[in-house]
């Protein structure tokens, strides 16, 4: 066997369990269908993993494809964002071991809006992370990772 593709297969197993074992978030997606002038109310559930508290930071970004690219941008800038609709309480959480909250998610649809509009919710650990350290036949890898998950949000008026 090629041992860059059992190094390759090792970190890759490493980084997995890393950022599976931080945090959960459900739902991954929100569609939603609303009338014009109406507000509609999604929740959003964290899970904090460990067994040490978790700080998340939770924010709007705008989301879309360009010329076949994702892109990312500050909330509002894309011409189909719904961001500047969205409003959401906590903007800081923190989890205690093995604690579940909510995010609370208003969307106000303006009169004007017609169509698909778009944006992803981050939830993204602001905590300092935990080191974790592998070793694969005498060598040592040293992984910090800050997690940030992303719940699409898609609203059709």
């Amino acid at each position: 066997m090629n041992i860059f593709f059992t190094i390759r297969s090792y970190i890759l197993i490493f980084i997995f369990n890393i950022l599976i074992g931080q945090f959960q978030v459900s739902p991954m997606l929100i569609e939603q269908y609303t009338d014009n002038d109406e507000t509609s109310v999604s929740i959003v559930n964290i899970s904090n993993n460990k067994n040490s508290q978790l700080d998340l930071k939770i924010y709007l970004k705008d989301r879309a494809y360009i010329n076949g690219i994702q892109t990312e941008a500050l909330p509002g800038t894309f011409e189909r964002s719904c961001a500047d609709w969205i409003f959401f309480t906590p903007s800081k959480l923190s989890l205690g071991p093995k604690e579940t909250k909510s995010i609370r998610i208003n969307m106000e649809v303006p009169d004007s809006a017609v169509g698909t509009y778009w944006s992803t919710l981050y939830i993204e650990e602001s905590s300092a992370p935990t080191p974790r350290i592998a070793e694969f036949k005498g060598h040592k890898i040293n992984l910090n990772v800050n997690m940030r998950m992303g719940v699409l949000i898609t609203e059709t008026i």
